[in-house]
């Protein structure tokens, strides 16, 4: 029977074959799992080892992620600042007497 982290462990190899990782990937970080390295996981994934080939553009995507993430907040914080400046230079419309 497979027990609690096994099943873990195969989510996490799932998860990271859906997400377009390479075999080589998840091998490489299972490796290091295994001799007991918690740390520092995305750089294994995403660094290829001595002698292997870059079979596919994946293996580098949670980095990649991460990037746009960062440059689609520095966008929406443009784009805020563009809006906040545009309305302080709008005329506010008449009121109404009451």
């Amino acid at each position: 029977m497979y027990g609690f982290i096994e099943i873990g462990r195969l989510r996490v190899i799932r998860t990271l074959l859906l997400a377009g990782y390479s075999v080589m990937a998840v091998l490489r970080m299972t490796t290091e799992l295994d001799k007991g390295r918690r740390s520092d996981l995305r750089d294994v994934l995403d660094t290829l080892a001595d002698g292997e080939e870059a079979f596919t553009a994946f293996d580098c995507w949670l980095t990649s992620l991460d990037a746009q993430e960062k440059r689609a907040a520095e966008i929406i914080g443009l784009i805020r600042t563009r809006i906040a400046r545009r309305n302080l230079h709008r005329e506010a419309p008449p009121r109404p007497f009451s």
